[in-house]
């Protein structure tokens, strides 16, 4: 899996993405054991590694087609353009500045992916499949047919108080747009404790432009909170924010 740049080379290596101008080696990623325990990396799967970068979206799609395991694409988000990465960063030295997300196809088998450049000569994405046909992935907005599901999830949250505070929330806000009606369950886990809660919000065609600001009541007290969005349709789907009132308890 190796990237070629004007200037560097991004290459996926067992500590995880890296960049290289020839010169010094720097970290673009935190380690990926994750995916190493999970059978994912392994030199014998190394021919099912393909991967293209995306410069519209400023983001790189790995494709890892195992054998045995359910294909995924990795998608490395840029938070950081690549050209504003500095020369000269010693490899000991870390800089995350790689978002991740992954996409899963259902009803498709993703064999290869790579670029391909549009009639208005701009690069995308395209993938081959086991069933002879290539696909542009940002093109579209269903799985051969079928609807898509999207989950988003935060890490744990203390809410921008310290974590040794309780809270409780109390009600929330969310700013999104989307291309047609949908249903949105938001759920809210405390502690690391799942619930069984969940907030369903509906939203209609409504762009980026002209965004829904739904607001939904929320229970609960803790230190720590996660937010997962579940949504499946074959609407698109833009997030802008997600804010969350609460009070800190025994404090005055």
């Amino acid at each position: 899996a190796i990237l070629t740049f004007k200037d560097k080379i991004v290459f996926l290596a067992e500590e995880g993405w890296k960049a290289t101008d020839g010169k010094d080696i720097w970290d673009l990623s935190e380690n990926v054991s994750g995916l190493i325990e999970d059978g994912y990396l392994t030199i014998k799967q190394q021919e099912n590694y393909s991967v293209a970068f995306y410069p519209e979206k400023e983001h790189f799609e790995f494709l890892i087609n195992h054998s045995t395991l359910s294909p995924k694409i990795i998608v490395g988000h840029f938070l950081v353009p690549l050209i504003l990465k500095p020369t000269g960063i010693s490899e000991l030295v870390k800089h995350n500045i790689i978002g991740w997300t992954y996409h899963e196809y259902d009803y498709n088998e993703l064999t290869c992916i790579g670029n391909y450049t549009n009639s208005d000569g701009i690069t995308k994405v395209i993938a081959g499949a086991s069933d002879g046909f290539v696909y542009l992935l940002d093109s579209g907005t269903d799985d051969d047919g079928e609807e898509i599901t999207a989950k988003l999830q935060t890490d744990w949250l203390d809410l921008g108080a310290p974590r040794s505070i309780t809270k409780t929330v109390r009600k929330g806000y969310l700013t999104y747009g989307t291309s047609g009606t949908i249903s949105l369950g938001l759920t809210v886990d405390i502690d690391f404790s799942a619930t069984d809660e969940t907030t369903t919000l509906t939203g209609g065609d409504v762009d980026i432009r002209d965004s829904i600001n739904e607001s939904f009541p929320l229970t609960g007290t803790g230190e720590l909170f996660r937010f997962t969005l579940l949504e499946t349709s074959s609407k698109s789907l833009d997030l802008m924010g997600l804010t969350i009132q609460f009070r800190l308890d025994g404090i005055r």
